[in-house]
């Protein structure tokens, strides 16, 4: 039970290594609603081609 367990989380730790989120994205869970609304609307580019153009290197990858 403990080497699966360390198994999992070594794989989730790996995971959150490859995926480009910023920090405030991995902790939004911890934030009351109120909070999280103003720290997403500050991630958010002012020019929604921007957003566009970082989904599409993403998925360039």
């Amino acid at each position: 039970a403990l080497v699966s367990t360390l198994l999992v989380l070594a794989i989730l730790e790996h995971w959150f290594m490859v995926v480009p989120l910023n920090g405030a994205k991995l902790w939004l869970w911890s934030l009351h609603p109120e909070r999280r609304s103003r720290v997403i609307a500050s991630d958010l580019p002012d020019d929604p081609k921007e957003l566009v153009a970082d989904v599409a290197k993403l998925v360039q990858r």
